[in-house]
């Protein structure tokens, strides 16, 4: 009886394994049949539509997160990246614009999270899509000046269910 149970579990759980994959699959390699280009025009807002200081030049890096809703959750895709996408994570704006582009399924459901900050290397904030964290770090090098241009950073976050090629622009707010 214990040989069934350990083989019928074995079983069952390479099923589930084998499903739970299928999906990330169809949108890494655009296999389906079924999936759409999506392109993203993203803007920083201008200066006149905040009391900030600086002008937002200073927030020269894009950063990009994608999560596959599922019930109602939604599920980081780190399997998803862009295909104008740069190797090091980060894209890097021209005249406070980038744009993404990126194949996936119809049908589905996605939430995507934008985040631009001047730093590169994450001196000011730590982004963690895969945790759904972003912190911010105060004290570097023993300063914490609050009106330091640096730390100037734009986010926005968009929902989309997929039902055909899809194009929009995705303006960032500080």
């Amino acid at each position: 009886m214990k040989k069934f149970f350990y083989s019928f579990f074995a079983a069952v759980a390479l099923m589930l394994a084998a499903t739970s994959c299928s999906q990330e699959e169809m949108i890494e390699n655009g296999t389906s049949g079924n999936d759409v280009e999506v392109s993203f025009n993203v803007d920083m807002e201008g200066p006149q539509a905040s009391r900030a200081i600086g002008d937002g030049t200073t927030a020269k890096y894009l950063y990009f997160g994608a999560y596959l809703k599922e019930g109602n959750d939604y599920n980081y895709v780190s399997t998803l990246q862009p295909s104008n996408w740069p190797a090091q994570g980060r894209m890097q704006f021209v005249d406070k614009k980038a744009n993404i582009t990126l194949r996936l399924v119809k049908g589905q459901t996605y939430k995507f999270v934008f985040w631009a900050q001047s730093e590169d290397d994450n001196t000011y904030y730590n982004v963690d899509f895969a945790a759904k964290k972003i912190s911010a770090v105060y004290n570097v090098g023993n300063t914490a000046s609050a009106n330091n241009e640096n730390r100037d950073a734009f986010y926005a976050a968009e929902e989309f269910t997929i039902n055909g090629p899809l194009t929009e622009t995705i303006t960032l707010k500080r």
